[in-house]
């Protein structure tokens, strides 16, 4: 299946990947979808996502805290423990807005 956009990628990596590694992700897909069409469509559709995911993760980091899963692009400064602590030392209604 070729992905015409990001909005046509599976809806866990429109929900997980910030919008610059779903479009490093769909063009490595589509490239190797169009590279590969002898093959068989389920095998080529496996080796197109198998390519754009290791693609994707070796320019993007996964960082996880105690909010979630975060990806950064390599290089990106990132500020999440700082972020983290100071949500801590809000307490629960602060947290939720209410005071």
């Amino acid at each position: 299946m070729y992905y015409e956009t990001i909005k046509d990628l599976p809806h866990i990596l429109q929900e997980t990947l910030p919008t610059d590694a779903q479009k490093l992700y769909l063009e490595t897909y589509n490239r190797v979808w169009d590279e590969s069409p002898d093959m068989e469509e389920s095998s080529r559709s496996t080796d197109a996502h198998q390519m754009a995911w290791d693609t994707m993760s070796a320019a993007f980091t996964k960082v996880q805290d105690s909010t979630g899963s975060h990806w950064f692009h390599n290089g990106q400064e990132i500020a999440l423990e700082s972020q983290s602590e100071h949500e801590h030392k809000k307490s629960f209604l602060e947290r939720i807005g209410l005071r």
